[in-house]
C-alpha cells in the first residue's frame, strides 16, 4: 500500500498485489495528503493519517 499525490490530483492510498499481478486499486475516494500508512496485524485492513 502507499499514498500518491500529485498537485492536480491531490493525494489517495492505493495496493497492489505483492506479486505485481493485476492493476493497481485506488482505495479513497477523497482526496487528501495521506501518511503513516499501517497494515493491520491480521493483514485485512489499513489505516492512516490525514
Amino acid at each position: 500500500a502507499w499514498a500518491s499525490w500529485s498537485d492536480s490530483l491531490g493525494g489517495h492510498l492505493w495496493k497492489a498485489r505483492a506479486d505485481g499481478g493485476g492493476q493497481p486499486q485506488r482505495l479513497t475516494s477523497v482526496a487528501a495528503l495521506y501518511y503513516n500508512l499501517a497494515w493491520s496485524p491480521d493483514g485485512t485492513r489499513i489505516v492512516a493519517s490525514r
